[in-house]
């Protein structure tokens, strides 16, 4: 079995690696914040925060959404925002490529699947004292699916998970490709035990340090 090597353990301890992530990793990329479905109508505000920064987006008169970073109760800073077949991304860097351009393959491997067919059910805030890269080594982690998730394992077949390096983007976006997979198995799995209701999907959405 071929090895690789991982992060030292002090980049998810040190203060400095961190403020430097909240730059690099969350304030230079667009980050999923919610769905159309969450303001539908004009000057409906959705609230969230990104790299420890809070932002409010807003429908307009238009239809469009306004999105700005609330910096002081005084002071607020406009932001990216754009809305891809039903979820809205933000970008906190204002010189940020175009949405479509930053999802790369992303679209395309989305082609087939339903997503404006998924409405939202219900909200889950679960608050996990540790660094990001902790819980994202454990959501990328594919070993646990078949004992943990067993119903999405058979749906969704576990048993092909794997990590493929490429570009900067390409490679997280295969990842999450496999997890929206997951997502819509569990979907179907739950429509036919009642669980559910049709076209109705849990969304779960954790708060990491």
């Amino acid at each position: 079995m071929s090895t690789n090597p991982t992060l030292s353990a002090d980049w998810y301890i040190n203060s400095e690696i961190y403020a430097h992530e909240r730059q690099s990793v969350f304030g230079d990329s667009w980050v999923h914040v919610g769905y159309d479905s969450d303001i539908p109508n004009v000057g409906d505000v959705l609230s969230e925060s990104v790299a420890e920064v809070e932002i409010e987006i807003v429908r307009t008169q238009s239809a469009l959404l306004v999105a700005a970073a609330l910096l002081t109760p005084m002071n607020r800073d406009s932001i990216l925002v754009e809305s891809f077949r039903g979820m809205i991304f933000v970008a906190l860097d204002t010189s940020n490529c175009p949405l479509v351009e930053w999802l790369d393959q992303f679209p395309t491997a989305l082609v087939d699947l339903p997503l404006e067919d998924l409405v939202f059910h219900s909200r889950t805030v679960r608050r996990v004292k540790c660094n990001w890269k902790t819980y994202a080594d454990n959501f990328l982690e594919g070993y646990h699916v078949p004992s943990v998730h067993p119903e999405m394992a058979r749906d969704a077949d576990a048993s092909n998970y794997a990590v493929i390096l490429g570009s900067r983007h390409a490679a997280s976006w295969r990842q999450c490709l496999w997890h929206v997979r997951l997502a819509l198995s569990v979907v179907r799995i739950q429509r036919g035990s009642g669980r559910l209701g049709r076209r109705e999907m849990a969304s779960t959405r954790t708060q990491r340090n």
